[in-house]
């Protein structure tokens, strides 16, 4: 087990980081069943302006992939042609999208910023 140092939480802190923190956060704060409908609807509209600006940032750092991923969960997260969902599958796609964004944010802190 390696210590964490300095270079790790700047990796954390670099520009492309902190919109994949806020997406987790506001998602893992969506997964609290005492929100009202506004939240979702607010959610909507900042988590795809993230997504959105997450498939440009990947794109431009040559991580294709992770560009088309992002693509799609901007696509699901539209607040302008929304997706409807029951409250279930929200459930599912809010966990299945904040592993997504920790596994991107555990990937980029490993293979550093750019390949």
């Amino acid at each position: 087990m390696t210590q964490c140092d300095w270079t790790d939480i700047m990796k954390l802190t670099g520009r492309g980081q902190i919109p994949k923190l806020a997406v987790g956060c506001l998602l893992l704060w969506a997964l609290l069943p005492f929100n009202p409908y506004g939240y979702y609807v607010l959610l909507r509209w900042i988590v795809s302006g993230l997504l959105a600006y997450l498939v440009v940032s990947e794109y431009r750092a040559g991580r294709i992939e992770w560009a088309w991923i992002y693509g799609v969960c901007t696509g699901v997260y539209n607040p302008i042609i929304p997706v409807h969902l029951g409250r279930s599958v929200w459930f599912c796609t809010n966990i299945a999208t904040i592993v997504m964004v920790v596994v991107s944010v555990v990937t980029t802190i490993r293979r550093g910023p750019q390949r």
